[in-house]
């Protein structure tokens, strides 16, 4: 109900500010300069003159939609274009009188309800959608093989945006609200009849700080809308109107592209009053579900289905109460039902209760014109209707009540059904399993239960059949002006984790992409290791082998044993740590632009420099002996310097180490080949067993990293690997050897020893692989 208090405001009292079009945050007249009059329809007087914009003017609001959405305004940070529509809100809420007396001298409704529920409405619907700005995003879809899958979500673009007459402010909310919040420019078309409050927002976004171009109003007629709609350069059109204009929408709008469309369109809602129910409560909720705004409401529920215990009672009464409402001047704050919008509309509604009392149905209460003048419209009822009458089957959008008496739910529901349109329905009932079943029968967008036209921000609105396409309002309001955008990345093998590439990656397919690399780095290893072997073999091997059988040089290799692998153990744990520490700080996007450069740039270091750094310290601490190299030296050097040397080749012809399953082939095959065919025949199985024990135990330790972290990466794993693989075999010679030494078992200590071969100590060969390895690895 509304205030007691009469209005001491008059409809000369209501400041009109913009009549002009509003284009790129300016306001234009018509590029002809023709106008059309608007008029009040309580008074039927002439409230100005607005701007009747041509094709000419079209085009520039969606050129200028185009530049802004191409502009600054699609690129905004999200947090930023929902701040933009909180302020818009919050002056829409400062200047609530002057919009809500606005929104009733223009469209004729009762003031009380123009502040109360179409202002505030317009503030929470802008300000639900400014909360949704910056948790808009997509997701990732876990696919096969090497690549990244994620979505995003991207606005649609120019938007072309039509509403209605009979909630101009709150149907711009429903627009602008996520259309902007999402990104998208917007050219808005308001119905002739009620353009002012539009035009008067646009002044104010322009003060909220909106860019140019982001918001765009065109007034006019059918014709403008049209032009709009067929638009080749617009990407939607949302459209609030009647079913024929959505269908015409529909045929022409896909003239010159496939545009987006989301429709929400006319209705005949049924409201079903079983006899159950409480009749105050169903008097109430039919009421407010019918002459709210004087009928003009497309969920309105004309169609009242009343089960038959009930029904001369409800229509006694609903007649009393519609003859209670008070009508008159919008301005008195006592007025609870309003014109209707024009003339045309007058007509219209008048034609139909003419043609309700043709077919038979009983007028019980209004059907005539109130007053002398303004296009009011006494609130109707009928009772006796029936499904053949027009004033049941057509949609009115008037205050005509039509009052159908039915036995049964199953029979109301198959009734309430049988209608072109499904936007809504009603249901007043004391019985909870009574209200679901009509809820789940009833084919409709929205059912109400012992309530009507309750509609919150949140809530998804819009119908079934020939009520509409899409929804507005809610989560799914927001998509509709969303694309979604698919984003699949083929990812580097050396930022793979370790468990895929072993998955998804033969050797045969991992060699065949680096070739060249490999080829390369054979050619080196081999010249390397031939000339330094037989420069090697040719040094005291008998007297390091007598050597090494005494006691004193047998305590000096365990030692030098227990000591590489407390050394060997810590530089893999660290190392490992490192690796883990920055993969796990990294996000995947910084981890696929800069964490396979680091560790190449880390390899062509180490590569290249640490070897005769570490091959300098050694000769600091006392490797130059008596003028000259010792043989380990040697060999140390040609580990350290031919592995840097591959490492530089891979970096130089593939950009990186390609996958793991290449470094297993590498060191299992080329590397025992190239030495067993450089060696000496005696040698070969020797060095052989040696080196290709390492690597496949390293393979066969590798072949359980699916049950590491993601996180690790193709070098990290097989840095664990192929580390703890050489500790592995280590520890396994070293307890053979002493096995053999305490005759528990008779093997040779050549096979023990291979590196004696070499007339090398233990600790430097290890340490010549580990530093050598190491290089390789942190390109890997």
């Amino acid at each position: 109900m509304p205030p007691s208090n009469s209005s001491t405001i008059s409809p000369a009292q209501v400041p009109v500010k913009q009549t002009n079009l509003f284009i790129n945050n300016k306001f234009v007249p018509s590029s002809t300069g023709s106008t059309f009059d608007t008029f009040n329809p309580a008074t039927e007087e002439k409230i100005a003159s607005v701007a009747q914009a041509t094709s000419a003017d079209v085009d520039a609001a969606v050129a200028a939609a185009r530049a802004a959405f191409e502009g600054p305004w699609r690129t905004m940070d999200a947090t930023q274009r929902g701040r933009l529509l909180y302020i818009l809100a919050d002056l829409i809420e400062k200047n609530a009188d002057e919009l809500a007396q606005l929104e009733a001298l223009d469209a004729g409704k009762p003031s009380f309800l123009t502040k109360v529920l179409d202002v505030q409405a317009c503030v929470n619907v802008l300000r639900y959608y400014a909360g949704w700005a910056d948790k808009i995003h997509g997701s990732t879809v876990p696919v096969p093989g090497l690549y990244l899958c994620y979505t995003k979500q991207e606005p649609v673009g120019v938007c072309g945006q039509i509403i209605p007459w009979n909630f101009p402010l709150i149907m711009l909310s429903w627009k602008l609200g996520p259309a902007l919040t999402t990104g998208n420019t917007v050219v808005l078309k308001p119905a002739e009849q009620t353009s002012l409050t539009a035009l008067r927002v646009a002044e104010l976004i322009v003060e909220a700080g909106f860019p140019e171009g982001v918001v765009n109003i065109v007034t006019g007629g059918g014709g403008v809308g049209a032009h709009l709609a067929q638009h080749p350069n617009v990407d939607k059109i949302a459209f609030t109107g009647s079913t024929a204009t959505g269908l015409t929408i529909m045929r022409t709008s896909h003239v010159d592209n496939l545009k987006r469309i989301s429709l929400e369109l006319g209705g005949k809602s049924a409201n079903i009053i079983l006899d159950d129910a409480d009749m105050d409560l169903a008097i109430r909720q039919s009421q407010m579900g019918l002459f709210l705004n004087a009928g003009q409401v497309c969920i309105s529920g004309s169609r009242v289905y009343v089960q038959e215990g009930i029904y001369d009672e409800f229509v006694r009464r609903s007649a009393e109460a519609a003859q209670a409402m008070k009508i008159g001047d919008p301005f008195d704050l006592t007025t609870q039902h309003g014109p209707q919008i024009d003339g045309t509309q007058f007509k219209k509604v008048m034609g139909y209760i003419e043609a309700g009392q043709k077919d038979g149905a009983r007028l019980v209460c209004g059907g005539k014109q109130w007053g002398s003048k303004g296009y009011f419209i006494e609130p109707t009822v009928f009772a006796d209707v029936t499904e053949d009458m027009s004033i049941a089957r057509e949609e009115i959008f008037g205050p005509v009540m039509s009052i159908i008496k039915f036995k049964s739910i199953d029979e109301v529901i198959k009734r309430a059904n049988n209608s072109e349109f499904g936007l809504g329905a009603g249901v007043v009932t004391s019985s909870v399993d009574n209200a679901l079943k009509i809820s789940n029968g009833i084919r409709a967008g929205t059912v109400y239960v012992n309530c009507y036209s309750v509609i919150e921000p949140n809530t998804p609105f819009g119908g079934f059949k020939n009520s509409g396409l899409g929804r507005e309002q809610g989560e799914l309001g927001l998509r509709s002006y969303l694309e979604n955008k698919t984003v699949i990345i083929k990812r580097p093998d050396d930022s793979m984790p370790a468990y895929l590439v072993l998955f998804f990656m033969s050797p045969r397919k991992a060699a065949a992409e680096s070739r060249r690399a490999q080829v390369a780095e054979a050619a080196v290893l081999a010249l390397a290791g031939g000339w330094i072997t037989r420069l090697v073999q040719q040094e005291e091997e008998e007297q390091q082998l007598e050597d090494a059988a005494s006691m004193e040089a047998e305590q000096k290799l365990l030692q030098a044993t227990t000591m590489s692998h407390v050394l060997l153990i810590l530089h893999i744990l660290g190392f490992s740590a490192v690796f883990w520490s920055l993969s796990k700080a990294q996000t995947l996007s910084k981890a696929l632009r800069t964490c396979s450069r680091l560790e190449r740039d880390a390899g062509l270091v180490v590569g290249c420099l640490l070897p005769p750094l570490v091959l300098l310290s050694r000769l600091v601490v006392g490797i130059y002996q008596d003028g000259e190299f010792s043989n380990f030296t040697f060999f140390y050097a040609w580990t350290s310097i031919s592995i840097g040397v591959s490492v530089v080749f891979k970096v130089a012809v593939v950009g990186s180490v390609t996958s793991f399953s290449v470094n297993v082939l590498v060191d299992a095959v080329l590397l025992p080949i190239a030495f067993a065919l450089l060696s000496p025949v005696e040698a070969e199985w020797r060095f052989v067993l040696a080196t290709g024990g390492r690597c496949i135990v390293a393979a066969v330790l590798a072949a359980g990293f699916k049950f590491l972290p993601r996180s690790f990466t193709v070098g990290e794993a097989l840095l664990v690997a192929q580390g703890v693989g050489l500790c592995a075999f280590d520890v396994v010679l070293s307890t053979l050897s002493r096995l053999s030494e305490y005759d528990l078992i008779d093997l040779p200590p050549s096979m023990l020893h291979p590196w004696l071969l070499f007339s090398v100590d233990r600790e430097d060969y290890i340490l010549a692989l580990q530093v050598g390895m190491l290089g390789s690895l942190l390109v890997a």
